[in-house]
């Protein structure tokens, strides 16, 4: 199918339908409506991170939510069929971190990473799972404070002076 009418929208009005055409086992083809106003043989930035913040969002359960993502052009994206991969960085139940790839003739043309978060309750805690710190006994380095200036050896009765114009902090009896 002729990627400048595939998708077309009802009454010939020559819009696309959709901006890609899924083709099966993780496959793209580009409509005209991802063309670049620059460059007829590319694709603008905006409808490949559209499908790839897309298909990483189907790709996670339960109740996440994108929170952060970010989107590489590696370069121009030529306005052919894409093939798009999914993987998990770092699973989790609470916060998690998917990767997708466009690729577009055998080249990574995009990448996106999403940042997902968990939405809702947060689930209990057992008792197994909380700790308490444990105290920390005062020792004569914990029990006062002791400022030093850079000039800590001097008299504490002489004037203060930082030197350059700036003042030393002042000696905390102690």
């Amino acid at each position: 199918m002729d990627w400048h009418t595939a998708g077309t929208a009802g009454g010939g009005s020559g819009k696309p339908a959709a901006y890609y055409l899924p083709r099966g086992n993780r496959r793209y083809e580009p409509t005209r409506a991802t063309e670049s106003p620059w460059d007829r043989t590319a694709q603008h930035g905006g409808p490949p991170a559209a499908l790839l913040a897309h298909v990483i969002d189907q790709s996670v359960e339960g109740p996440l939510r994108i929170g952060r993502i970010s989107v590489d052009m590696l370069g121009p994206i030529p306005l052919r069929e894409a093939v798009v991969e999914v993987s998990v960085i770092k699973p989790g139940r609470r916060v998690q971190l998917t990767e997708a790839r466009m690729i577009v003739d055998g080249r990574v043309a995009v990448t996106a990473r999403a940042w997902h978060i968990a939405t809702g309750d947060r689930p209990g805690i057992t008792s197994e799972e909380q700790t308490v710190p444990p105290t920390v006994p005062p020792t004569p380095s914990t029990q006062s404070l002791v400022l030093l200036s850079p000039h800590h050896d001097r008299d504490p009765a002489a004037p203060a002076s930082g030197g350059m114009g700036a003042p030393s902090l002042p000696h905390l009896p102690g």
